[in-house]
């Protein structure tokens, strides 16, 4: 008999929730078959069989939140035919204060919402919240808890932006360049000037990546997800745009891979398309910078001794001060 544990899928993957079984108890299958889905913060992904082997016990239920390392499930090797008491003995022999199924009850089961609701004695509907608005709480909820960070804030002048776009789109190919792709290029090209932005902070040493994997917020169906565009600093701006417009029609489809949502070293999130003018992003570890960008507006600006009305943004920066301190994270702007 073998153990299947909850996989680690991801470097900073602390729990996931099972999805289902796509395998049924007592039919055998060959290693590579899937198994199971799990969802975690990041994506939703099909877990592939080390072994060969035959569920013989579900130890994990679907829609439950399991840990990294939970036994799930047990599984014959080759012709055994284990009794429940045998599967009993076997899974005895875990270690003392292990867990084979140390579920957490989905949010919306959790008494502290029965409590609000009997409290004010109310009509109250449950939003239930999918894994990905569960992980993304978890996560803000842990950045504003554990990295002090600070933020600052620009007003640019983007009156030679759409100028870009076009010449850009015209001279190189029939991708359509955005306001995303140009300030994506602006900040590459910044990191290259404070590479201390695009790191890892650790009590010992800042790791400063050679890489920049920009993680990228993208609003879909199911919450907030972060795709990721790794070594972007290798890349055309028009090479980007191309690349960026799969990976959101991809995580908006649910379809990215462990891949393509892992390693970010440094985040943008544009709100501008939605109409935000300003915002106060938050740091997501191991991250120490995240980039948000607000909507184009006219203003009026000084220039050449007379006042102009010109397209201007709002660039809003957090940055983890113990990696980055002020100074180093103007120079950024």
């Amino acid at each position: 008999m073998h153990k299947i544990f909850m996989p680690r899928l991801g470097q900073t993957m602390e729990e996931g929730v099972l999805i289902g079984w796509h395998v049924e108890t007592q039919r055998a299958y060959d290693a590579g078959e899937v198994l199971y889905e799990v969802e975690t913060d990041k994506t939703t992904t099909q877990v592939e069989a080390t072994l060969p082997g035959r569920l013989i016990r579900l130890l994990a239920e679907p829609d439950f939140t399991y840990p990294v390392g939970a036994v799930i499930a047990v599984a014959a090797d080759g012709n055994e035919q284990p009794t429940d008491t045998d599967i009993d003995a076997f899974l005895a022999g875990e270690e003392e204060g292990a867990t084979t199924a140390a579920a957490r009850q989905p949010i919306r089961e959790d008494a502290t919402a029965d409590a609000v609701i009997q409290a004010r004695g109310m009509a109250a509907r449950r939003a239930p919240l999918n894994a990905t608005h569960r992980r993304m709480a978890d996560r803000v909820s842990a950045s504003w808890r554990e990295i002090p960070q600070f933020t600052q804030t620009v007003t640019v002048d983007a009156s030679t932006w759409d100028d870009r776009r076009h010449r850009v789109s015209d001279n190189e190919s029939d991708v359509r360049v955005t306001v995303t792709d140009i300030v994506l290029d602006a900040l590459i090209r910044a990191t290259e000037e404070v590479p201390e932005v695009n790191s890892t902070y650790t009590p010992d040493a800042l790791i400063l990546w050679d890489d920049v994997n920009v993680s990228l917020a993208v609003a879909t169906p199911d919450g907030l997800k972060v795709p990721v565009l790794r070594g972007a600093q290798r890349l055309s701006i028009v090479e980007r745009a191309t690349r960026l417009r799969e990976l959101v029609a991809r995580a908006r489809r649910n379809e990215t891979t462990i891949d393509e949502v892992d390693a970010g070293t440094i985040t943008l999130s544009n709100l501008g398309m939605l109409g935000i003018d300003s915002g106060t992003p938050l740091v997501t570890s191991p991250q120490v910078a995240i980039v948000f960008v607000g909507a184009t507006r006219p203003m009026v600006v000084p220039r050449d001794g007379a006042l102009e009305i010109r397209p201007c943004c709002v660039i809003a920066t957090s940055f983890d001060h113990r990696a980055v301190d002020g100074a180093m994270a103007a120079a950024l702007h």
